[in-house]
């Protein structure tokens, strides 16, 4: 009986005798491959495996994303050309400018990768160049026919899957986007009702961390999903600012729900003191109630109604970092409420039950931040490492086969895994020889007894059909576009088809080469060991923390200067970024660089840094508010000493993050607040009988609860911390 590897199965069809979804993209995908064949070569088109590599690439789920991916592919291919043919035209016979410069416009289209959801563009306008120019030979009056003919296959490819998955059970991008929106939706009703009151009856699918973990992989595909229905969908090309605000608002509203769950508020009855509570939440309840049925296309009843959020005259009872945390936890839920509201009239411009029209969304972002991102460099590095090493070999080692091959994909590879630099080498490795060999066995065993297209046509259609079935998941997709591509590189078909047995043997010897120089680059001039990436984004993190509780001595009412601001603002983007590569980089620790911890602790301790970031972004927003000038002097001296605590803290945390010491931090933590207490209370009565404002007095408690706050997320750390084995994670391996 023929034993498949881990994690595949059978071919499985449904009770009713219907094709599950992974049969028929497999079906799909197999016959768009062999009409992109037989279409190129009825034309008498050379290499017709260009249009073949097309289907392999641009191949996803449905078919707005295809479309869109396909649409990317050929506009980075006409991008591609137009630098070949620059280039060629500028350093005809100058071998080492053309390839400085040709590095120089490969080495921009890596970097631009990382900055833009629509990478693949920048892709393959990246790796074409060095692939058009090598294709052409040694004579470059060939290089024009070859750049022809590369665009026209590459159309060709797009247009093929493009008819049949059009045309045979087509998969509408734009079901695929409102299905998880209100997936979305559902998974935040559901969250609601776990976090604020228990008096909301809403029926649980699924506990709150599963949601939360759902909730974060809907918004990482919402924009791909929304790419793909644009192109496909004219209703969704239509009111396509409102689906972009729509995915802005999305986003914002899981960010303050998370805020919201880490808010310190469980040392009171949150019920009592905000008697609006109950009904707000059942209010947000029917929000999100109605928001889902607009989704499906009904009108709602009626729209958002106000709830009052004031909070008991008692709340004077509590002590004052109880009544900042009580404070901001109201402020939190208003923000909700506003959110929720938007996120109505969004989906009601878009359902048109609404005559208000929502305009496009233009999000701040900071370019100093992400034009200079560390990380985003390395990555350039790293490819940059690998091209020149392999045109080094290819230069000045004698008899490297399939030169042209051998420099073409470490290229294409390279770039590739500066998209996913987490991904295992072993990961690439893999489907990678698969296809050669299954391309070889083919070439060498099947082909050669093959008289007619019609016999090649079912060869290919089930080699592609078996390489999609097997590789169907969606975390396999780079693996199955290696393995499609490289099965269809070994056939090499063509009108005038030969046969060598050295084409398979030269190609099966090369890719060993290849992933040698890769390995170097991983390694070199800097490391990509996921244990490595992870200490280093871990200093990173509490370096940007050491920075920002530095500018907290800043004067609020003067303007700091243009160097302050730029480096204020590179160092919040990283405090935003840098958590969510952690968890990325955390989920790809090996068992070796674990030790005696696992991956759950890992994903803990990221956790505990997401909620600090957090706490650290509320004190800066609370720190520029104006604050009460009677509070700011009693506790001027206090509060230095607490941020001059902090700085050194996070400073040494980013040298040593091992050194989070629990007992230590905990201890100097409650030291400080029990000093604080008394004066605290006594600095609040002088600055009521000085008849200071309460948006004053309100804001000076928020900046003491936000200094709290951060202190007590500091201290999670420090818990979490322990947990990890630090000495194994540093060991040095290879």
């Amino acid at each position: 009986m023929l034993k498949l590897p881990s994690g595949f199965t059978m071919i499985s069809i449904s009770d009713q005798g219907v094709l599950s979804d992974r049969v028929k993209a497999a079906i799909k995908t197999a016959l768009a491959m062999v009409l992109a064949y037989g279409v190129a070569l009825s034309m008498n088109w050379d290499n017709a495996d260009w249009a073949a590599f097309s289907v392999a690439f641009c191949t996803l789920s449905t078919v707005g994303e295809s479309l869109n991916k396909g649409l990317l592919r050929l506009c980075g291919t006409f991008l591609g050309i137009l630098a070949t043919i620059t280039l060629i035209a500028l350093f005809p016979q100058d071998r080492w400018l053309f390839l400085i410069f040709m590095s120089i416009f490969t080495g921009f289209c890596t970097y631009m990768m990382a900055g833009t959801s629509r990478w693949y563009f920048w892709y393959v306008a990246g790796f074409s160049v060095p692939l058009l120019a090598l294709a052409g030979g040694s004579n470059p009056l060939n290089d024009f026919q070859t750049v022809i003919t590369r665009f026209e296959e590459t159309a060709l490819g797009v247009v093929s899957y493009s008819l049949v998955w059009l045309l045979i059970w087509p998969t509408s991008s734009r079901e695929a986007l409102e299905n998880a929106v209100r997936q979305f939706v559902a998974g935040q009703r559901q969250l609601a009702a776990h976090d604020l009151t228990p008096t909301i009856g809403e029926t649980r699918d699924a506990g709150p961390d599963a949601l939360r973990q759902q909730a974060t992989q809907t918004l990482a595909h919402l924009g791909g999903l929304l790419d793909g229905a644009e192109v496909s969908s004219y209703e969704v090309w239509e009111a396509r600012h409102a689906w972009r605000s729509l995915i802005h608002q999305l986003l914002q509203l899981s960010s303050t729900f998370e805020r919201l769950r880490q808010s310190s508020t469980k040392q009171f009855n949150r019920e009592l003191l905000i008697p609006g509570l109950p009904k707000f939440a059942a209010e947000l309840d029917r929000r999100f109630s109605e928001i889902g049925c607009m989704l499906e296309g009904h009108l709602p009843d009626h729209g958002p109604s106000s709830v009052p959020l004031n909070v008991e005259e008692s709340i004077g009872s509590l002590s004052p970092f109880h009544r900042a945390a009580l404070l901001l936890y109201r402020s939190q839920l208003q923000e909700i409420d506003k959110l929720t509201r938007d996120l109505f009239e969004t989906v009601a411009d878009i359902r048109n039950f609404s005559r208000a029209k929502v305009g496009p969304v233009y999000e701040r972002v900071s370019l100093l931040s992400s034009a200079l991102d560390p990380e985003r460099l390395a990555s350039v590095a790293r490819w940059f490492t690998g091209l020149w090493l392999a045109w080094f070999i290819a230069l000045y080692v004698p008899d490297i086969p399939d030169t042209v091959e051998f420099i073409v994909l470490t290229n294409t590879l390279s770039m590739a895994l500066c998209v996913m630099p987490q991904v295992p080498m072993v990961r690439v490795f893999l489907p990678v020889a698969f296809g050669i060999a299954l391309g070889g066995a083919i070439y060498v065993l099947v082909m050669p007894h093959l008289t007619s297209f019609v016999g090649l046509a079912v060869v290919i259609f089930g080699a592609v059909f078996l390489i999609c079935y097997l590789f169907h998941r969606p975390t396999q997709a780079a693996g199955k576009a290696a393995a499609l591509g490289l099965f269809v590189m070994t056939l090499g078909v063509t009108n005038e088809q030969t046969y060598n047995f050295l084409n398979v043997v030269n190609l099966a010897v090369v890719f060993p080469l290849i992933f040698a120089v890769l390995a170097v680059a991983t390694h070199f001039p800097i490391s990509f060991r996921a244990e490595r990436v992870f200490l280093r984004l871990l200093g990173r993190f509490f370096g940007a923390c050491t920075y920002l509780a530095s500018t907290l001595q800043w004067d609020p009412t003067s303007r700091p200067t243009w160097w302050q601001r730029l480096r204020r603002a590179w160092h919040l983007g990283d405090l935003a970024r840098v958590p969510g590569k952690l968890a990325i980089w955390g989920s790809a620790l090996p068992a070796a660089a674990l030790g005696h911890s696992t991956t759950k602790p890992v994903l803990a301790l990221v956790e505990s840094l997401q909620a600090l970031a957090y706490r650290m972004q509320d004190l800066i927003e609370t720190r520029a508010r104006e604050q009460s000038q009677v509070l700011a002097r009693e506790l001027l001296s206090q509060l230095r000493e607490w941020r001059l605590g902090l700085q050194h803290i996070f400073g040494n945390l980013s040298q040593h993050p091992e050194a989070a010491d629990f007992g230590d931090f905990r201890a100097r933590l409650d030291t400080m607040l029990e000093q604080l207490e008394a004066q605290i209370e006594k600095a609040v009565a002088d600055a009521d009988r000085a008849g200071i404002s309460i948006p004053e007095s309100e804001n000076s408690i928020r900046l003491l609860g936000a200094f709290r706050g951060l202190s007590e997320e500091l201290v999670n750390f420090a818990k979490q911390s322990g947990e990890i084995d630090w000495a194994c994670l540093r060991e040095a391996r290879f």
